[in-house]
C-alpha cells in the first residue's frame, strides 16, 4: 500500500473530501498540520470528523516551512507529497524534493503563486499581457496604469483584498487596505505587494486543465456568476460553460500558450480570464485545481475525478484520462447562499425541501448560526450551497436558482 502526505487542507471545496479519496484509492494518508483542532470545527452538525478518513495525523511546528516538516514526518516512508491548499502548494513541493519525490517544477511553482511574477514571466516570453504594475509603497496615491484598475494582494487567495479603482481617492485606499494586510486568516505572511491590473471589460470564466504525459489537456470551461462591488466572489459556477464552439477554440488555443509558456508541468490549472472584444484576456494562473466545489462539479458532469487523478499522479501512479476537452452528458451547477444584508444570521430554513428535488445532487448549510453576516465580498462569506444538474448548462441554472430560491434566510 503507497502512503501519501498531505501537508494541510482548505477548508472547503474538495481539501477535507478528498482526504476520503485518497483512502478510496487504496492509498494510506498522513496528514501534516499545525492544529488539528481547526478541521474538526468544520465538521457539520453531527456530521464525521472531517479527519476521520486519516491514517494518522502529524502535527508540524510550520508547515510553511519545507524543513520543518521534514522533521515532523521523520523517517516514515512516504510514497507522495500533495497540497491542495494555495498556501501550502510551494513548501509541499520542497519537502519532495528533500525526499526525491515527484514534485512540480518549484520555480514555476513560485511565478504561479505570484500573480505580479507570473504576468512577467509571460509578457517577457512573448504573451500579450493587459497593463499591469506592482506598488509595494503606500506612499503611491495614483495607479501607475491609468483607471479603471483592479488592486490586489499578489499572493492571496479566495477573492480576499480585491479592489476596483475608478480615481486616486478609491486607489489610494485599495492601497491601504492591500498593503495594511500583513498576515492572512490562514496565517500566511503575505509578500505585502499590491498588483495594479488593468480592468478587463467582458464576460469571466475559467478553464479546468491536467497534466499529463501529453502536456496539459484542458477539460473544459466553467461559467460562473460573480458577486460584490467587483464581481470579485464567485456565487455561481457552471461546468462545462455555454459557449459556442469558435469561442470555445479561441479560448482552448489562448489557455494553452498561457499555461505551455508558465512551466508549470505537474497536478491541475485553474486559469481565470475574461472573454471581450480582444478576445479572451488573461486574469491569473493558480496552479493547483479550482476551489468552490467546481471539482465536484466536473465530476458529477462529466463522470471524471480531477481530484482522484491529481492524488494518484502525486504517488506516481497513472488513471486514464478521457478525451479532453470533456464531452459531458449534463451539465451541473453550484450556487451558494450568501447574505446580501447586514445583520445577525439566526438560522436557515428550507434545507428538507431542496434535498428532495429531483435535479439537487448535494446541498449544505455551511454557516453555524447565530453568526454575524454582511454583503458577500470573498468566498470566506459562504453561508450554503446547492449543487444542481441539468441537460444544457442553462438548464442546469435554472434548476439551481430553484432550489437556492427555497433557502430563507432569518436575519435580524
Amino acid at each position: 500500500m503507497k502512503t501519501i502526505a498531505f501537508i494541510e487542507s482548505n477548508a472547503s471545496g474538495h481539501g477535507l473530501s478528498s482526504l476520503a479519496v485518497a483512502r478510496s484509492l487504496g492509498y494510506r494518508v498522513l496528514f501534516v498540520c499545525e492544529d488539528a483542532s481547526f478541521y474538526r470545527k468544520f465538521a457539520t452538525g453531527s456530521g464525521p470528523d472531517p479527519l476521520a478518513k486519516v491514517d494518522e495525523i502529524i502535527t508540524a511546528k510550520n508547515t510553511y516551512s519545507a524543513q520543518s516538516i521534514h522533521e515532523a514526518i521523520g523517517d516514515r516512508p512516504i510514497d507522495g507529497v500533495i497540497a491542495f491548499g494555495d498556501y501550502h502548494l510551494i513548501p509541499a513541493a520542497e519537502y519532495a524534493e528533500l525526499r526525491g519525490l515527484p514534485h512540480c517544477n518549484i520555480d514555476a511553482l513560485r511565478r504561479g503563486r505570484r500573480k505580479d511574477l507570473m504576468r512577467s514571466w509571460l509578457r517577457d516570453h512573448g504573451v500579450p499581457m493587459p497593463r499591469f504594475a506592482v506598488v509595494d509603497d503606500p506612499g503611491v496615491r495614483s495607479s501607475p496604469i491609468g483607471y479603471p484598475c483592479i488592486v490586489k494582494p499578489v499572493d492571496d487567495s479566495g477573492s480576499v483584498g480585491i479592489y476596483r479603482a475608478d480615481d486616486d481617492g478609491s486607489f489610494g485606499e485599495a492601497i491601504d487596505a492591500v498593503l495594511g494586510l500583513k498576515v492572512n486568516r490562514r496565517g500566511f505572511r503575505l509578500a505585502n505587494k499590491a498588483a495594479v491590473e488593468q480592468f478587463l471589460e467582458g464576460t469571466e470564466m475559467s478553464a479546468e486543465a491536467i497534466w499529463t504525459e501529453r502536456g496539459w489537456q484542458i477539460l473544459g470551461i466553467s461559467g460562473r456568476r460573480n458577486a460584490g462591488p467587483i464581481g470579485a466572489s464567485e456565487v455561481s459556477l457552471t461546468f462545462p460553460a455555454d459557449v459556442e464552439s469558435d469561442v470555445a477554440e479561441a479560448i482552448y488555443q489562448r489557455v494553452h500558450t498561457w499555461l505551455a509558456t508558465s512551466g508549470l508541468d505537474r497536478g491541475g490549472a485553474h486559469v481565470e480570464f475574461r472573454v471581450g472584444a480582444d478576445g479572451p484576456q488573461l486574469l491569473e494562473i493558480n496552479p493547483r485545481l479550482a476551489g468552490a466545489r467546481l471539482t465536484e462539479l466536473i465530476k458529477v458532469a462529466s463522470g471524471f475525478d480531477p481530484v482522484a487523478y491529481v492524488i494518484a499522479q502525486a504517488v506516481g501512479d497513472r488513471m486514464p484520462v478521457p478525451p479532453c476537452p470533456l464531452a459531458p452528458p449534463q451539465a451541473a451547477t453550484i450556487e451558494f447562499l450568501v447574505s446580501y444584508q447586514d445583520g445577525t444570521l439566526q438560522d436557515i430554513d428550507g434545507i428538507e425541501a431542496v434535498m428532495r428535488m429531483p435535479f439537487v445532487k448535494a446541498a449544505e448549510i455551511t454557516a453555524r448560526t447565530p453568526m454575524k453576516v454582511a454583503p458577500v465580498l470573498t468566498n470566506y462569506d459562504f453561508l450554503g450551497y446547492v449543487l444542481t444538474v441539468g441537460p444544457t448548462p442553462a438548464d442546469s441554472i435554472r434548476n439551481a436558482r430553484t432550489a437556492l430560491g427555497e433557502l430563507t434566510l432569518n436575519i435580524v
